[in-house]
């Protein structure tokens, strides 16, 4: 078995569907290979189409609404944040949460600026709805990451999208999100991306770490390199930085001393922190 066999075979074995748990199939579709469900179209988990299967799965809420088990990684990428666009600063500011959720990053946005002015846009029906009762944002949008953003042109000072772009199966709606970002930040105004990071490199140390079946399979459909963002964003943004990060989350069945192989320095990391940004000569909306 040459090594290619060997992940593919182990990739097979990796991804589940969310929805029935029948094993998923690599499919190119949208100019991109991405997974899919053995049993599709019929499976509601086929990827391909922004479904909704957010809305039918039961542990949802309490996995992304629960504030407590995330600080850990909301400090860390707020922290990364923060080196480019100081958070606590006094100055008005205008921010787009991309992927909302159930609001843990916009919480921790209010106690650390109460003045800020919070947008918010995401799938599921339920979370928009739910961040809009308790306040946490001027207007939450219920939508698909592909579709326009109904804000003015030039009115955000910046946005973020942590964690959602390798939910996004097809390569146009990644396009028309950075399209949008282009659109809606002032000149000058930053869009800030996390996202797992899917190099050969990693998925293979992952392989051996034990910890890849959460990492590569189940709702990661689109398995993003940075290079991938790269290609897709630069067209229309500058890219500022980019950096190679290990989450706060902590792989259970990891052994720790294997820990230290991840490398940043090497491009060996679970995750990707890129900085991306308006040219401050491009008019507003243009």
């Amino acid at each position: 078995m040459t090594s290619r066999d060997f992940l593919n075979h182990f990739r097979r074995k990796a991804l589940f569907c969310p929805k029935c748990h029948s094993p998923m199939r690599r499919a190119e579709r949208g100019g991109r290979a991405f997974a899919e469900c053995v049993r599709a179209p019929e499976c509601p988990g086929a990827r391909g189409l922004p479904v909704e299967y957010v809305e039918d799965r039961q542990e949802w809420r309490r996995e992304y609404g629960d504030i407590l088990s995330r600080l850990g990684e909301i400090h860390q990428k707020f922290a990364l944040v923060n080196e480019y666009q100081p958070l606590n600063d006094p100055t008005p500011q205008r921010v787009l949460d991309m992927g909302c959720a159930y609001g843990h990053y916009l919480r921790i946005l209010r106690i650390l600026n109460p003045k800020m002015e919070c947008f918010a846009a995401d799938l599921s029906r339920d979370a928009c709805e739910s961040i809009e009762r308790e306040g946490l944002v001027q207007k939450a949008f219920w939508q698909d990451i592909g579709a326009p953003i109904p804000l003015e042109d030039g009115g955000l000072d910046w946005m973020y999208c942590f964690d959602v772009i390798e939910h996004v199966p097809l390569e146009e709606s990644l396009c028309a999100l950075f399209q949008e970002a282009r659109r809606l930040l002032k000149p000058g105004g930053r869009f800030f991306l996390f996202f797992p990071n899917f190099n050969q490199q990693t998925k293979l140390a992952l392989l051996f770490l034990g910890g890849s079946e959460g990492n590569i399979g189940g709702d990661h459909c689109n398995m993003l390199t940075a290079g991938d963002a790269m290609r897709l964003a630069s067209p229309l943004l500058a890219v500022e930085h980019v950096r190679f990060v290990n989450p706060i989350l902590n792989q259970r069945r990891a052994i720790p001393l294997l820990h230290g192989l991840f490398s940043p320095h090497l491009r060996l990391a679970y995750n990707v922190f890129m900085v991306l940004r308006k040219n401050p000569a491009t008019p507003p909306g243009s």
